[in-house]
């Protein structure tokens, strides 16, 4: 769009002199003789480059924009329900994607027809819910034998003579402490994320109104320039009668203009404006470009450190808590879990000092069966077991699909046509 007219722009892309690191032009120069290139004129030739001018040419800007959507949808959806913009293989899930359906197959659903497309869909769509469905119910068992197990060690070692305060049971809530990590990291990164997103928008903002408005310091060094520049361009226009009294003003009016110039801009490391035309021009552009850069600089080191903190929190993510960390939480966990069925434990009960050995011994209301097993039958099998789980996860996919059939219009049942008369 042309914030000019508010419409349509015209061009899509403009051309830029290409600066060095100085803010210099580069010059265009002959591969054969090593010199820069001029026109038909005699002009100079400068190197250039074209700059588009619609954001939307960049892919980083389209995946900036598919992130954002998911953000604003996370911030508003029930914390349950998730989206993710990326893509499985970048998630990194083994869960297998679906494929383009496209409009000609979605039409031959809705005639009441089946299309191979979507049906492959369909059967994608239930096998990864039955590979979750079996997942969940799997770390269910496991955390069901992780304490049956702990139970039977508690029976197996012999009593302590003079038993010492036990320790909580944190073996219970170690699955649930290494979720809990890997939310708060998930929670982190995206906080560090949206504290990105806001200084990368306010590195932007601060950028329209550069080119627009400008600061204070940079007016007043235009301002200050534009004396020097306009006294060195009449001694540059002179005649030769004329020449060496404007070049020795020029001199005189470049020094006054540089002591105003370290006045206004204290902080600049080279004030000393030429008297040369040429020469002066260069040194507003570079004052131009350092100015900008002293300006931009806070915030454009906060993007640069938000950054590195959010590839570390990234980093970081992908890895898995340490056993110290999930022992730590774990035991936190068990031990609001005792204060919250007896407040008066945290009266009788003293500090841990972290040096007491575990207490594995039985306790005295367990009795001769574990924590888990009246609810399982003894006699199970390992097939039992497995044969009850796809039974379990049949019949999730089996409701799932029925509340998909009432709600998806792109289903394999649409729902009956009405009649219309004529």
């Amino acid at each position: 769009m042309d914030p000019a007219t508010g419409g349509w722009a015209r061009l899509k892309q403009r051309m830029e002199y290409v600066l060095d690191e100085r803010g210099e032009r580069v010059p265009l120069t002959d591969p054969e003789t090593g010199r820069q290139k001029t026109d038909k004129r005699g002009r100079r030739q400068w190197k250039r480059t074209s700059v588009s001018l619609n954001p939307l040419d960049r892919k980083a800007k389209l995946k900036a924009l598919r992130e954002s959507w998911a953000d604003t949808c996370n911030a508003l959806l029930d914390e349950t329900e998730r989206i993710d913009h990326r893509s499985l293989e970048d998630q990194g899930s083994d869960l297998e994607p679906t494929i383009h359906e496209g409009y000609a197959a979605r039409a031959i659903e809705r005639a009441g027809g089946v299309s191979e497309r979507c049906q492959t869909n369909r059967e994608i769509r239930r096998s990864n819910r039955l590979l979750t469905a079996i997942r969940d119910e799997l770390g269910r068992i496991f955390d069901r034998l992780g304490e049956l197990f702990a139970a039977r060690i508690r029976r197996l070692r012999p009593r302590q003579t003079q038993p010492g305060p036990a320790e909580p049971n944190w073996r219970y809530f170690e699955g649930d402490a290494r979720r809990q990590l890997e939310a708060d990291r998930a929670d982190h990164t995206a906080a560090l994320r949206g504290k990105l997103m806001d200084a990368r928008a306010d590195v932007r903002n601060r950028e329209e109104w550069w080119r627009s408005h400008g600061t204070k310091e940079f007016e007043a060094a235009r301002q200050i320039i534009d004396v020097a520049l306009k006294a060195s361009r009449e001694a540059r226009d002179a005649n030769i009668f004329k020449r060496g009294r404007l070049l020795r003003n020029a001199e005189q009016v470049a020094g006054e203009q540089s002591a105003r110039l370290r006045m206004a801009v204290p902080w600049l490391e080279d004030t000393a404006i030429p008297s040369d035309w040429d020469q002066a021009s260069r040194f507003r552009m570079r004052t131009t470009k350092a100015i900008h850069d002293h300006d931009m600089k806070p915030r454009t080191d906060l993007v640069a450190e938000l950054e590195k903190q959010l590839e570390q929190a990234e980093r970081a993510g992908n890895e898995r808590p340490s056993p110290e960390q999930v022992k730590a939480l774990a035991l936190r966990m068990a031990e609001q879990r005792e204060r919250a069925e007896d407040p008066t434990q945290d009266m009788n009960r003293p500090e841990p000092s972290g040096d007491e050995p575990l207490d594995l011994s039985e306790p005295e209301d367990l009795g001769e069966s574990g924590p888990f097993e009246e609810r399982s039958t003894p006699n199970k099998t390992k097939a039992d077991l497995l044969r009850e789980i796809r039974q379990r996860a049949d019949r999730r996919t089996g409701q799932q699909e029925a509340e998909q059939r009432q709600i998806d219009p792109w289903s394999a049942q649409p729902p009956q046509r009405r009649g219309h008369g004529r």
